[in-house]
């Protein structure tokens, strides 16, 4: 049986937003400049996200500040913002799929830097999130290829499969979680879409569309 569950991360498995708690730790440790992240978020959540530019201003302190510091502010921003935003109720629900023998994969528009750490605190066997460019081993404050974002998620769920000879149609079962109408492609592509506290639009599309509508007080184990 060929069985995967994708899962967006924020707003899904974890309440809030990984990369905006990010900027006010960041903050916090006294980088200024990493102020304003309301301003994407706001755009984020009206559909209208340049996520060329948002990059640029998330990645900016991964290229100029000092590399080992940036790797303690994560393992500590990990245990102090991380954990106590984690849904158990979508950790369960993880769970249930890999006790059934689906693959469990993470896809997330956030940047590698942060994403990829969450992903191996979940325990997610394989994700897929924004790759940013590096040189010489430093991040340069640009993408790397098309962002995992809106249709560049879809395109990067297509090429993951593409890579293991397979494809969404080739699947028995698909799951895509999502809170976000940014996720639809993906949404809409696989065979099984999970609306988890969706906002207004996407909520109106699932209602049309008879897709399944978790809120968060009733994630459970699969049937």
């Amino acid at each position: 049986m060929k069985r995967i569950a994708f899962f967006d991360l924020d707003g899904t498995l974890i309440d809030g937003d990984s990369e905006s708690a990010w900027s006010h730790f960041l903050v916090r440790q006294g980088l200024d400049y990493m102020r304003g992240i309301e301003r994407y978020q706001d755009l984020y959540e009206r559909g209208e996200l340049d996520m060329d530019e948002y990059m640029q201003f998330q990645l900016q302190a991964l290229a100029r500040e000092d590399w080992s510091a940036m790797l303690a502010w994560r393992t500590e921003y990990l245990g102090l913002e991380l954990r106590h935003r984690v849904r158990r109720a979508a950790l369960e629900r993880i769970a249930a799929h890999r006790a059934r023998g689906d693959l469990v994969v993470l896809a997330s528009a956030s940047h590698d830097f942060i994403a990829e750490a969450i992903a191996q605190e979940l325990g997610f066997e394989e994700c897929l999130v924004t790759t940013c460019e590096r040189k010489a081993g430093r991040y340069t404050g640009r993408l790397a290829g098309q962002p995992c974002f809106r249709e560049g998620k879809l395109s990067a769920v297509e090429r993951w499969l593409d890579a293991r000879g397979l494809s969404l149609s080739e699947l028995d079962e698909s799951w895509f979680y999502s809170d976000s109408h940014n996720d639809l492609p993906l949404l809409a592509a696989v065979s099984h879409p999970v609306c988890v506290t969706p906002d207004e639009r996407l909520r109106e599309r699932a209602v049309r569309e008879s897709w399944t509508v978790l809120e968060r007080e009733h994630w459970g184990l699969l049937a």
